[in-house]
């Protein structure tokens, strides 16, 4: 009899951390990883063309056609992101969900809970006018990466079925920042 609350005590450890488990808030974020190389893979099928577009500090631009190849290279940054959606990441981030009244689009919000993550905020914009659920618009996130103690934020946003741009900044000489942006724009000549 004397062992029988010994017994008892790991089973209401167990209990008492399962239900504290189940009582934080789940996160199922949208997939955007998953739209975002399903949209490369259309096109490795398609008839676009691919232009890319190098702003540069001081206002100077390169434009210039590009391969596949050289779109997958230019879209990396947006194949190689976290993936939100698995296990490991879910509890990192918390989950807003709104309605944009301007945009008139459906708002997926997600923002680190580590100041320090890479991944800070992702968000996905769904136009719920279209379909049966909506159809994504825009995917847009902001990753800060630190290189050689320097801190560069880089600002993905992708335009489903249009462009992409990615924009990176650090800061420069003299305090100032400097900016890139590349953006890469498609064109299906099989649409009117």
């Amino acid at each position: 009899m004397k062992l029988f609350p010994l017994l008892l005590l790991p089973l209401l450890l167990v209990c008492c951390k399962n239900k504290r488990k189940a009582t934080q808030e789940e996160v199922h974020p949208f997939p955007a990883v998953a739209f975002l190389k399903g949209q490369v893979r259309e096109f490795d099928s398609s008839m676009l063309s691919f232009t890319r577009i190098d702003q540069h500090a001081g206002g100077r631009s390169d434009t210039m056609p590009i391969t596949r190849e050289d779109f997958r290279r230019a879209a990396a940054p947006f194949l190689e992101l976290p993936d939100i959606t698995q296990e490991k990441w879910r509890s990192m981030y918390t989950e807003s969900r709104d309605f944009d009244p301007v945009t008139q689009y459906v708002v997926f919000d997600y923002v680190a809970r580590d100041p320090d993550a890479p991944l800070q905020r992702q968000q996905v914009y769904i136009d719920p006018q279209v379909g049966d659920s909506g159809k994504v618009n825009t995917v847009i996130v902001d990753l800060y990466e630190n290189r050689k103690g320097t801190v560069v934020h880089r600002n993905l946003y992708w335009k489903a079925r249009s462009h992409f741009q990615v924009a990176e900044d650090a800061p420069g000489p003299g305090g100032k920042d400097t900016v890139h942006r590349t953006r890469v724009e498609w064109n299906d000549f099989t649409r009117n």
